[in-house]
């Protein structure tokens, strides 16, 4: 199972805006706009945990104890992202044998973003070096999303966030007539093709 990566810097804007919002919503004037606009994150992070995947660009961070080896399951040693779609890997860091830390050559690993999830790999004919024996020795930095804007994140996603966020809006508690609020079954089913399961 893939660990638990770290949010280093949020998208810059989110999937729906605020006027958007409003129009599926019904609403007319500006006293919850502050409202909605925090309910629009909610409703992004949470379908981002439901789907495994980042939406619009975002930057990550994974770390590792060590730099894994190839074996029968994972033959080529890679590194698997969580949080996809891939994008592109800014940095790899280290702490080597001597416990000083390193920047990893781009040109020592190969970045395949068409993998789900994203994976790094050492390039053809390289391995990856020798880290020291200590937690998170090994970190990835990366780039995660469809894209930066709005519009480059698949419609159904878009539509299941506007299902989702009017429920939240109609149930600003945690419990409605002894029930959990959750995504209902037409945002599950519109998220179902895109949610990832890690093994």
């Amino acid at each position: 199972m893939l660990g638990a990566p770290t949010l280093v810097t949020a998208p810059a804007a989110e999937p729906l805006v605020v006027a958007e919002a409003k129009e599926h919503l019904r609403v007319t004037g500006t006293t919850e706009d502050a409202l909605i606009a925090a309910l629009i994150t909610a409703s992004r992070q949470r379908l981002e945990e439901i789907t495994g995947r980042a939406f619009l660009t975002q930057t990550w961070e994974y770390a590792l104890n060590r730099f894994p080896a190839a074996t029968a399951d994972n033959p080529l040693g890679a590194i698997w992202l969580p949080k996809a779609p891939l994008q592109s890997v800014t940095t790899i860091t280290y702490i080597d044998e001597n416990g000083a830390s390193q920047v990893l050559v781009s040109s020592v690993y190969t970045v395949d973003t068409r993998a789900i999830p994203g994976q790094v790999v050492p390039a053809y004919d390289q391995t990856w070096p020798s880290a020291r024996d200590v937690v998170n020795a090994v970190v990835v930095k990366y780039l995660a999303g469809f894209g930066a804007a709005a519009t480059d994140l698949p419609e159904p996603i878009r539509h299941a966030m506007r299902i989702d966020l009017a429920t939240l809006y109609a149930h600003r508690e945690d419990f409605v007539t002894g029930t959990v609020v959750s995504p209902i079954r037409t945002v599950r089913t519109l998220l179902a093709p895109y949610r990832l399961y890690w093994i």
